[in-house]
């Protein structure tokens, strides 16, 4: 899996994988435990033959026909079911991968209302699976029938021959001899449909396991790795051409042509290009993560190790030191030095037990800047060869990435002699570079010195520098327009100047000095406005603590160095800290139930399987199927009793005789169908009721419960619901119907055998019970090991890439193997238990044996009826405690999936009252009055007391330090997390009264990370199919993605791959602007650094359009970057989960004393910018 090549990976989705991994190899599995059986049945088959051959002579052999009738029928049934098979598995891995999609982004479909069309989606597929599901189970009664009809017409043909024709005496000993005989033959033809049935899905389950596995994987020839040569370039591309899906496409996101270059040691390249030029294919080529398409030219990186930083950080679930050393060994004084250099110092300080703290799953409890500097620090503490960087510090604020280009990537950083490759979005960085990578629709344009570039007038390169300088000027232009008295040349801006210098006397310089004289003469003309009233809150020294906020201790010893936080040598050294095992952890254990299943989970699975269905079948089963033999059994007695008085007329007897069998086998074929009824009702029932329940789950369940556990749940326990519980049920009804009828025809016909019986039912009891106690403890360990093995294949999925790039695949195989051995060993130790079992039931099984030899010497007349009746018994009896068994170990999966369906519950997501003015229509009034907002019970205060009131239509951003408490702001806003105290209000309607999806619908987010679902363009814009073509173009239009994806074939049905991975990480965030478009009664607006994945020129584009479309609307920008919200009508400033200051930024950058001001310092605004304020 973590060697699949690109289109390999495209192909196969996380949820197919995890399909074979939970289903088909369980399917293969299975086979290997009815192996005995394939050797038995046919043994047993040979042994009930010879024995009916010694007492029916020839006649036995008329049966040999009827079945070698029957087997012709059954392989055309077989063929039927193999396709249903095959089938079934295809609609389940549709419906787990779309499962795995909507739950990794559980929290942007809670935050844009859109649970129920995604459950509707879910549901859809579901209910194509389970109709596919029902054809099999009735496919499979036609063969248990067709096995079951088979033995009993060779009976009345062996009896009829013996008999009728021969004009033999049924006699009670050849009466009973044969019946034990046939009863041994229907025995094992009553494992054939099961084994046939193991058969079918083993077959098809390893096709497809075979197809996996010989899936395409990564060849290292498509980049050859050779030890560095400092004469050599390290990384050398001729005439190479890549892509991802191994093919020639039209489709410029999927591949690169005609790429030459090479980079010699030391260098720092820069790479740069429009959203979905290329850039990060070049370096994801460049790592041997893309296919390389023609056998010419060269592909050569001369590296013996490459540390990489993916665009969107691969966070493993582990403490952040885990992330951080990735299984490397510690050493306290290079650890600290990386962790300085990364500027994590504040991080620690923030986080509960510092960097003992766990993080969870794709680092749920970090900021996307946080996440970055993890990656970053995990790539420099290995000490690489080569780097590769892709836009590594879009999502850290300006002075963080200014601090750690200085540390790490600069040439006074811990890179500085190390060959840098870097994708960045940015421009600020460009005079930096050694050499230019300017990409252009999946080809290099250009390279060069940014002063060699800089002599071309037109092309790519300047158009990028002019968009750059337009965007910075348009920026001043706005601020001079709306709240700043004077031009704030801010960091950017500043780095424009550099950048500008470094081009002086150039071609592109004039231009650019041009046009900027011209936009200056614009910002010149432009009014100026009256401030706004400064309101400044009280400051606070409150601790917030959240999995990112404060906690200190002894350990710990902070100071600050250039605006940055710096960890001492000895913070947080050694061994972890035993205080930090409690404080620090997030993720839940999976808990096990005790002892045996409860009664109830068997009710919770009756109420579903149809309390009317159940009573139906148990009905068929007792009188119609059971008794039906039992009769059967009688009128054989009595007709062998007759038979010796020669009074039988053989015929009617023997019709009498089928007539009973056959009431059986039309009962046995209503039980079936009453099965496949019954099973639909409950599959649907417990899938239907686990989504809604994980729909209705608070986010905090997501964030504490890993997701491969979530997945294992509705792949691995819901197939066994679907198709091992219903026939694990109804053949245990069936067995102890028919034990019960032996018993009452063994206390009936030989009472004496009732003081036998009883002794060893009581013995069978206690061993069984003894025995299921074990069994159903060591079938929830192999569970819970399968869900551990589940999530370890999640996180090693996600990060395959990185697993790859850092050569550490082996040490991934090795902790699979560890995972899969303590899943085997509760396995093995399960089938222990199962030996265990069968060795005392064969030593009750042969007490009784001896018995019923005993009591036939003392009772002769009723020798054959004890011995052929107990003997039956006594194999019930053996059935009863594996079908026993069987049933409570299956039962652990509604057991496992009921703990979920009964999840706390969100509040109801609908609860408007027509009378209410909801929802608002214009822009939105919102206010918070004294909130108080906390994670977790256990956790201090996030937000503390916080109050401030934003007016209709206006444009706020929201700045503070890291765990400041800006993300909880948009958490309680949209009740992803409720208040504990305090209220806030829309339009003067406390939100806390307000369904769920009435307030999510009003709201819109654009969120740093973007999102995208497995499934159409259109569907990840649309899924409640409200829109027309024509809106879902103008919304591309207004996102400026439009022309992108009318030159993609497909257009709006372009088929989005997993998690979006055909699409770059900046389109990908333009197709979530786009959405926002869409949302037509958006009130407020809350932008989270929506467009850090995106070059300065789009950057422009996105910027004006929301001014334009989202004009009438309420708009907060969660703000890493203060030239963003420079020119916003106010400012929101958060610190220790209180508002620090709230007023328009003119009036803050003039007090000296407020925190704006000095994050405006940290963030490079000049002194004399601030002294002319």
């Amino acid at each position: 899996m973590i060697r699949l090549s690109p289109s390999s990976k495209i192909k196969y989705s996380v949820g197919e994988i995890q399909n074979y991994l939970n289903n088909d190899v369980y399917h293969i599995r299975s086979i290997f435990f009815d192996v005995c059986y394939f050797i038995n049945c046919p043994l047993t088959l040979i042994i009930a033959f010879s024995g009916l051959y010694m007492e029916l002579g020839v006649n036995a052999f008329y049966g040999v026909v009827i079945l070698v009738v029957v087997f012709p029928v059954n392989y055309a049934l077989t063929k039927i079911s193999t396709r249903l098979e095959d089938k079934l598995l295809k609609i389940k891995d549709e419906r787990l991968k779309l499962i795995n999609d909507v739950l990794s982004g559980m929290r942007v479909l809670k935050l844009y209302a859109w649970e129920e069309s995604m459950e509707q989606l879910i549901a859809k597929l579901r209910k194509r699976e389970l109709y596919v599901l029902r054809q099999v189970f009735l496919m499979d009664a036609g063969i248990n029938v067709s096995f079951q009809l088979a033995p009993l017409v060779a009976t009345l043909i062996s009896f009829y021959g013996y008999t009728v024709i021969q004009g033999n005496p049924l006699r009670p000993d050849v009466a009973f001899v044969s019946l034990l005989f046939f009863g041994m033959l229907r025995l094992s033809i009553y494992m054939l449909p099961r084994l046939l049935t193991d058969s079918i899905k083993a077959w098809v389950s390893s096709r497809r396991l075979v197809e996996f596995l010989n899936a395409e994987e990564m060849q290292p020839s498509h980049i050859l790795r050779e030890t560095r040569d400092p004469a050599l370039p390290i990384v050398s591309l001729r005439d190479c051409s890549f892509s991802w899906t191994g093919v020639n496409v039209t489709d410029p996101n999927l591949q690169l042509k005609n790429i030459s270059l090479e980079v010699q040691p030391g260098e720092l390249i820069g790479i740069v290009g429009r959203v979905g030029s290329g850039k990060s294919s070049l370096l994801s080529a460049i790592l041997g993560e893309m296919e390389r398409m023609e056998d010419k030219g060269e592909a050569i990186v001369r590296a013996k190790s490459i540390g990489y930083v993916p665009q969107q950080p691969w966070i493993q679930n582990k403490t952040l030191r885990g992330n951080v050393l990735f299984d490397s060994p510690f050493n306290e004084s290079k650890y600290t030095s990386v962790i300085n250099a990364c500027s994590m110092g504040e991080d620690l300080k923030l986080l509960q037990a510092g960097d003992f703290t766990e993080i969870g799953e794709k680092g749920i409890n970090l900021s996307g800047g946080q996440k970055a500097r993890v990656a970053l620090a995990r790539a420099v503490y290995m000490d690489a060869e080569l780097y590769v960087l892709d836009d590594t510090l879009s999502a850290v604020d300006a002075h963080v990435g200014a601090a750690i280009f200085a540390n790490v990537i600069g040439e006074k950083g811990l890179l500085a002699n190390k060959t840098r490759l870097w994708a960045l979005n940015s421009l600020a960085f460009l005079q930096y570079c050694t050499r230019i990578v300017v990409m252009d629709k999946g080809e290099i344009y250009d390279v060069g010195t940014l002063r060699q570039l800089s002599d071309q007038k037109e092309g790519p390169f300047a158009d990028l520098i002019r968009e750059f300088m337009e965007k910075k000027l348009e920026s001043q232009r706005s601020k001079k327009s709306s709240t700043l008295e004077v031009t704030l040349d801010d960091e950017e801006d500043s780095e424009l100047s550099e950048v500008l210098g470094q081009l002086s006397g150039s071609p592109l310089s004039e231009s650019l000095l041009e046009r900027r004289r011209i936009l200056e003469q614009q910002l010149a003309s432009s009014e100026n406005q009256q401030p706004k009233e400064m309101v400044k809150a009280e400051e606070s020294k409150a601790k917030p603590s959240e999995t990112r906020v404060s906690h200190q201790s002894s350990h710990q010893s902070m100071h600050q160095q250039g605006g940055v936080s710096v960890i001492s040598d000895n913070a947080y050294a050694g061994d972890r800290p035993e205080w930090t095992e409690v404080i620090g952890r997030l993720t839940k254990d999976e808990e096990l139930a005790t002892g045996i299943v409860s009664r109830r989970v068997y009710l919770v699975y009756c109420r579903s399987f149809g309390i009317f269905l159940a009573i139906i079948y148990f009905f068929f089963t007792f009188f119609g199927v059971s008794t039906s033999e039992a009769l059967s059994s009688v009128w054989l007695a009595k007709w062998s009793s007759a038979a010796i008085n020669n009074t039988a007329d053989s015929l009617s007897h023997l019709l009498i005789y089928g007539g009973f069998n056959l009431i059986s086998i039309i009962s046995s074929a209503i039980c079936s169908i009453v099965v496949a009824v019954g099973a639909y009702n409950a599959s649907t029932y417990f899938h239907g009721k686990l989504v809604s329940s994980l729909f209705h789950s608070p986010m905090a369940f997501f964030d504490q419960t890993p997701m491969g556990r979530i997945m294992n749940r509705l792949s691995y326990d819901i197939a066994r619901i679907d198709e091992n519980i219903p026939w694990a049920t109804s053949y245990a009804m069936s067995v102890f119907a028919e034990a019960l009828n032996s018993l009452i025809a063994i206390c009936v016909v030989i009472p004496v055998l009732v003081f036998v019986v009883v002794p060893l039912l009581t013995i069978f009891l206690g061993i069984i019970h003894f025995y299921n106690v074990a069994s159903v403890h060591f079938r929830r360990l192999t569970s819970k090991a399968v869900s551990s093995n589940c999530s370890f294949f999640q996180d090693s999925h996600t990060g395959a890439d990185s697993i790859r790039v850092f050569n550490v695949v082996e040490r991934f195989r090795d902790k699979n193997v560890y995972i899969c051995d303590f899943m085997n060993e509760s396995l093995i130790t399960e089938i222990y238990t199962n030996r265990w079992l069968q060795s005392r039931l064969d030593f009750i099984s042969d007490c009784a044996i001896f018995i019923c030899v005993f009591v036939a010497i003392i009772m002769a007349d009723y020798k054959w009826i004890s011995l052929g009746v107990l003997a039956m018994f006594t194999g019930y009896l053996g059935q009863i405690a594996r079908v026993w068994r069987e049933s409570e170990v299956q039962m652990v999966c509604i057991e496992r999936v009921s703990e979920y369906i009964n999840n706390e519950r969100e509040p109801e997501w609908n609860t408007i009252d027509e009378s209410r003015n909801w929802p608002p229509s214009g822009a939105g009034h919102l206010q918070f009055k004294d909130v108080c907002l906390r994670y977790r019970n256990e956790l201090d205060l996030v937000l503390n007391n916080v109050s401030f009131d934003v007016r209709a239509g206006e444009k706020v951003g929201i700045v503070g330090r890291t765990g400041a408490g800006k993300s909880s702001l948009t958490l309680a806003l949209f009740r992803i997390v409720d208040p504990c105290s305090g209220k806030i209000l829309i339009n003067g309607i406390d939100i806390s009264t307000l369904g769920l999806h009435d307030l999510r619908s009003t709201l819109t987010i654009i969120p740093q990370d973007p999102v995208l679902f497995c499934g159409t363009l259109r569907l990840n814009l649309d899924p409640f199919d409200d829109y027309t073509d024509a809106s879902l173009w103008e919304a591309l239009e207004k996102a400026h993605l439009a022309e992108t994806i009318r030159e993609i074939e497909g257009g709006l049905d372009y088929k989005v791959a997993e998690s979006g991975a055909n699409l770059s990480v900046g389109q990908r965030q333009l197709v979530c602007m786009a959405r926002a478009v869409l949302r037509q009664k958006t009130c407020i607006l809350v932008l989270d650094e929506a467009t850090a994945a995106i070059d300065p020129e789009t950057d422009s584009r996105i910027q004006l359009s929301i001014r334009s479309h989202f004009k009438e609307c309420t708009v907060l920008t969660i703000a890493h970057r203060l030239n963003t919200i420079i020119d916003y009508d106010r400012v929101l400033v958060m610190d220790a989960g209180k508002v620090a200051e709230f007023d328009s930024p003119n009036a803050l950058l003039k007090d000296s004393d407020s925190l704006f001001f000095k994050l405006a310092k940290q963030a490079g605004i000049s002194q004399n910018e601030r002294e002319e304020i």
